[in-house]
């Protein structure tokens, strides 16, 4: 359900629109200006990623937010940020690879992560459960890793995100 919010996060827009007066309530936590983005479709796949202190899933889907490859790894945040921002950056080349798609064809990457992180920054600010990661530009960081344009927000965020656009 997360990679589904990640891919929503960089889409933004749901392949079953809803008239504006079926609007559903904004879920608690999300800026309603979030909701709004999306009106620009990307012009290719995306990729989502659901980074957590024991796992990290990394998903490329289309411009529509139709899955298409999903990898998983562990995380091995005890091993310190610097090994978990390679490995973040290894996935994302993997799942690339095993989609055969090259990462100049990618839109966006979005990041889901535990909090508390600063979306408007690109920041992570200091997550329990992912040690060394206080103060950290992962935007700016995983952009310049990948040559694909990053956008960082909570998890729990994305999935409410992910739930109001597109259903359980």
């Amino acid at each position: 359900r997360e990679s589904r919010a990640l891919v929503e996060l960089v889409v933004g827009s749901s392949e079953t629109p809803v008239a504006a007066s079926e609007e559903p309530p904004v879920p608690p936590g999300i800026d309603p200006a979030t909701l709004r983005r999306g009106s620009g479709k990307p012009s290719g796949p995306v990729v989502g990623i659901d980074l957590g202190g024991t796992q990290l899933r990394v998903a490329v889907a289309d411009d529509r937010g139709r899955l298409r490859t999903v990898v998983r790894e562990q995380t091995e945040a005890h091993r310190g940020r610097e090994h978990v921002i390679r490995r973040i950056v290894d996935a994302v080349a993997a799942a690339l690879a095993q989609d055969g798609t090259p990462a100049r064809q990618v839109s966006a990457l979005g990041i889901g992560m535990p909090g508390p992180v600063d979306p408007a920054a690109g920041l992570v600010i200091s997550p329990a459960n992912l040690p060394g990661f206080h103060n950290v530009p992962l935007n700016r960081i995983l952009t310049r890793a990948t040559g694909i344009r990053s956008f960082l927000h909570h998890d729990a965020h994305l999935a409410a995100l992910g739930e109001h656009r597109r259903g359980a």
